[in-house]
């Protein structure tokens, strides 16, 4: 079952072992809370994004650094700023 999505414990995660498996449980709820917003209303809640890749936005979800695999929340923008798509994907296979 998903978590229920947290902002606090979603911004604070940052990369340590013991919250990465918080974000990764609150995915779900973060993609149905993000949908159709824009990116200053997302970034509100989420935080700043872990990296920016073109027009995307990309947080970490789990890192394995051993095998250079990551699992990514991406939020992709259409033409007017709002959410297009969110998903989880692996760092090997999302494009």
């Amino acid at each position: 079952m998903a978590e229920e999505f947290d902002p606090k414990a979603w911004r604070s995660a940052g990369g340590t072992k013991a919250s990465i498996r918080a974000r990764r449980d609150m995915v779900p709820a973060v993609v149905e809370r993000v949908t159709g917003l824009s990116r200053s209303e997302v970034h509100e809640i989420l935080g700043e994004p872990d990296e920016v890749l073109g027009e995307d936005d990309i947080w970490y979800v789990t890192r394995d650094v051993m095998f250079s695999e990551h699992r990514v929340l991406l939020i992709e923008y259409d033409e007017t700023g709002a959410v297009a798509r969110a998903r989880d994907v692996s760092t090997e296979t999302w494009r």
